[in-house]
């Protein structure tokens, strides 16, 4: 049971509900507006910007991943995924790739 001063994790399998919609969506939506500070992950830039991005390109870790990489300004990215590095180059930043 939560309650005030509870920690609670979220897993990704329920984070990524909240960037791409599916029918649970409104159902976590509203379990995460039950607990403390839950508009912290409602209301992530970080999210929205992973959610604005085609998902027929990226898989949604990866849309995580740049979205991640655009909120802290990187000017670089070092990724082995093909497709990561193809969008990465699309919004400007410069990817090196190990292989």
């Amino acid at each position: 049971m939560t309650g005030p001063g509870t920690t609670v994790y979220v897993d990704s399998s329920a984070v990524l509900k909240r960037v791409f919609i599916e029918p649970e969506s409104t159902a976590l939506a509203d379990t995460l507006r039950a607990l403390e500070r839950a508009e912290d992950l409602l209301e992530d830039p970080v999210l929205r910007r992973a959610r604005a991005i085609d998902g027929d390109m990226l898989r949604a870790l990866d849309a995580i991943h740049l979205s991640a990489a655009v909120a802290v300004g990187a000017e670089e990215m070092i990724t082995d995924d093909g497709w990561l590095a193809e969008v990465a180059r699309q919004v400007g930043i410069a990817v090196k790739m190990p292989s």
